[in-house]
Order: C-alpha cells, then structure tokens, then sequence
C-alpha cells in the first residue's frame, strides 16, 4: 500500500511539472558521455509524455558553483555535438587509443539515440553532422573499424535504426549508402 501510495505521488509531481532539471556537477563530463543521464532525462520524459506532460527539459552545468550554466536540453545537446563529439581533434585523440577510443565514439552515438528516442531534442543536423564526421569521413570511418569493427558496426546500427524509426531523416544521399550496407551485412 505504501509503494502505490508513492507510486501515485511520483506520477502526481510528474503530470503537473512544467520543469525538469538534470544537475551535473563533474567539471569535464557531460550529459553525452555516457547514457546515464539520457536514461534519467529521457525516463522523465517519456513518463511525462504517458501522463499527459510536457515538461521544459533542462540541463544544469553546476561544476563551478560560482557561474552554474543552465541550458534547454536541445541547446546543450547540439553544443556538445558540435564542440566535443564532432571535433576532429577530438575524435583523432579517441582513435589514439585504439578500440577503447573507438567504444566511446560508439557511445556517445548511443546515447545521441537515446536521446533522439525519448525526447525532441535531437535534430536531424545533429545526426547529419555525427555521420560526416564519424562515417563519411574515409579515414575516421576506416581506422573506427580496425580499431574495434564492433563499435563500428553499433554506430552503424544505431544510425540506422534512428533512420528507421524516423528519429533521423537525412537529405544526404551518402547516408542512405552507408545504411544500406547494414542491411546487407
């Protein structure tokens, strides 16, 4: 009785917000490191949407106390796809190190998903921009795969899957190519 009683009041808070705000405070990780945060936002999110809500979604950079940064989650989402995931210094620095390297480009894709599937805060040009970087790009796309051909083939599967689910709708003909080959292999 307790636990429904809980359970009742979660859905209470949940069907009435209009806010939810995800705190990190680690200075030099962020909300597309790891789906950590991608299963507690979107989770919210989707349950939100089950209710009847449509909470702001928000993320609050608190590393440095003295000048927290809020942003929509659709803002900090494309600033780090822009200023981290597909900077190419960034991604020839995670290839440096071979197939562990290779992974955490595998998962930040992961996550972009999970994202994608449980909130509208990925735009098309987000995935667009991760698939020029990640798998246009001849020499990124074959050292990603000596590296480690499994997060080569869960990058592609994912792309491929946000494509087929309608997370994803790409006016470059490269990328229709390149999903088609997933489907064949």
């Amino acid at each position: 009785e307790c636990l429904a009683t809980a359970h009742d009041g979660l859905a209470d808070r949940i069907r009435t917000s209009d806010v939810f705000v995800h705190v990190s405070d680690t200075a030099g990780r962020d909300i597309l490191e790891a789906t950590s945060a991608a299963d507690v936002i979107g989770g919210l999110a989707a349950a939100a949407e089950a209710l009847g809500a449509d909470p702001a979604l928000y993320s609050l950079d608190s590393s440095n106390p003295e000048a927290p940064k809020v942003r929509t989650l659709t803002e900090d989402i494309a600033r780090i796809v822009h200023g981290r995931l597909t900077h190419q210094r960034w991604i020839t620095a995670q290839l440096a190190h071979g197939w562990r390297g290779a992974a955490e480009l595998a998962e930040a894709v992961d996550t972009l998903f999970v994202f994608a599937a449980s909130t509208d805060a990925v735009a098309d040009g987000l995935f667009d921009t991760v698939f020029q970087a990640y798998c246009a790009d001849p020499q990124v796309w074959s050292t990603l795969e000596a590296a480690n051909a499994p997060a080569a083939a869960s990058i592609r599967a994912r792309l491929t899957e946000a494509a087929r689910r309608g997370l994803w709708t790409s006016r470059r003909n490269s990328v229709g190519a390149f999903l088609a080959r997933e489907a064949a292999e």
